[in-house]
């Protein structure tokens, strides 16, 4: 149902426009990381100085490349994690809480820029801030930035339709499940299209 409405060829189709404005609305942040720490309570001060040597040894040698240099490097970062460190990928809005105040290094950062964290809880980060594109999937909604969108939009014309339809809440669509509804319909229309 979603792809009907929003995707190519749908009567809301999403335009570039929109997924900008959308990205600039909410403020829309994506990066890939590198993390020396570890996730426990009984972190020594010697752990923490040992992670925070090789965060800034990694900084030192990452700062120094660009392009494909620099993703080369983080792809080996990402395959080598003997020492200890682990890498990945995030995507959020500006609101959503980051550890240990991750998020104001990261708004620092212009795209393609590299910084480095304080001491977290666990450890330290590098970061590499990243564009956000329609695709970065959003880690606190699991969704894409499309999709993120086309769910918005999908709400406010759930509300439109009811509104002009003037349905009372009486209670009875208090468990109903727009999504699974429309689910259902786009499964009978691909069995029935299928015949």
């Amino acid at each position: 149902y979603m792809h009907s409405l929003f995707y190519e060829g749908g009567e809301y189709e999403l335009t570039d426009e929109d997924i900008a404005d959308y990205i600039e609305e909410y403020d829309l942040y994506a990066c890939r990381y590198i993390f020396f720490g570890e996730d426990g309570t009984d972190i020594t001060d010697e752990e923490m100085t040992q992670w925070q040597s090789e965060a800034q040894e990694c900084y030192d040698h990452l700062i120094t490349l660009s392009g494909d240099a620099l993703d080369e490097a983080i792809a080996e970062y990402a395959a080598d994690n003997s020492d200890g460190n682990t890498t990945g990928e995030a995507a959020f809005a500006s609101e959503v809480e980051l550890v240990d105040g991750l998020m104001d290094v990261l708004s620092e950062l212009e795209i393609g820029e590299l910084g480095i964290s304080g001491a977290t809880d666990n450890g330290y980060y590098v970061i590499i801030r990243d564009e956000v594109t329609a695709d970065t999937i959003l880690s606190a909604l699991n969704y894409s930035v499309y999709e993120s969108l086309a769910n918005a939009d999908f709400e406010d014309l759930v509300t439109e339709w009811t509104d002009n339809a003037e349905i009372a809440d009486t209670g009875v669509l208090d468990d109903f499940n727009i999504y699974e509804f429309f689910g259902n319909l786009e499964t009978l229309r691909t069995a029935i299209d299928a015949d």
